[in-house]
């Protein structure tokens, strides 16, 4: 492995499925994939094996954690966290440098805010990715990023909680300086006009989501 920033853990929560294909194709691309509680089922449905699955084990049930090694089960009751942020915590023990989050939307709108949440308060030790049947979003901070894909590719910049003096490049919606911020302005379903689009912006986070169903390399 020659990634710098390997490896790759992937973290499969309760929430909905994207569907068996979207799970293998994400397994793939990872080094290790882990279950937090009842993602073990989603896993279980696709025939991934996971290296561990964490959690107080209230929505796994017994048949479901006997797929798995005791050795592989992690039993946490911590009642301060939830089995997606001990996944996280486990998986920054055993020195994932990246990780991607899947099945942790699409459910409960609570679940789905406390992912993007778990994204911010870990960002300064570890990239995470947020993954759907869709696409997949990432927390960009100044100066920006670069997008590359096919022209058409839709985009969403999501302020989290904003993002300030925005500019961008190669976007069908042109951003000349404007300023989105939770509960003001979004900045949803732009589109890419070039195979590159860039997005700069002065200060504050935005997370940037990509209307595509393919993964991405290690």
């Amino acid at each position: 492995m020659t990634d710098k920033l390997a490896p790759r853990t992937l973290i499969v929560g309760g929430g909905l499925s994207p569907g068996t294909s979207r799970l293998l194709e994400l397994s793939k691309i990872c080094d290790m994939v882990i279950a937090a509680d009842a993602g073990l089922l989603h896993l279980r449905e696709a025939g991934i094996v996971p290296a561990h699955v964490i959690g107080d084990f209230d929505s796994a049930s017994q048949e479901m954690l006997d797929w798995i090694p005791q050795k592989q089960r992690i039993h946490d009751q911590s009642e301060d966290d939830t089995d997606l942020e001990k996944a996280i915590r486990f998986s920054l023990g055993l020195g994932a440098r990246r990780m991607g989050l899947v099945c942790v939307t699409g459910s409960r709108i609570d679940h789905t805010i406390n992912a993007v949440s778990l994204m911010i308060r870990y960002e300064k030790r570890v990239p995470i990715t947020l993954y759907d049947a869709h696409g997949d979003a990432v927390l960009v901070n100044p100066p920006g990023t670069e997008i590359r894909g096919p022209k058409g590719l839709k985009i969403s910049l999501i302020p989290a909680p904003g993002a300030f003096g925005l500019q961008g490049t190669g976007l069908l919606f042109p951003l000349n300086g404007v300023n989105i911020s939770f509960g003001e302005r979004d900045g949803i379903s732009n589109e890419l006009t070039a195979d590159t689009a860039h997005i700069s912006f002065e200060t504050g986070r935005l997370l940037l989501y990509c209307q595509r169903s393919l993964p991405q390399s290690k």
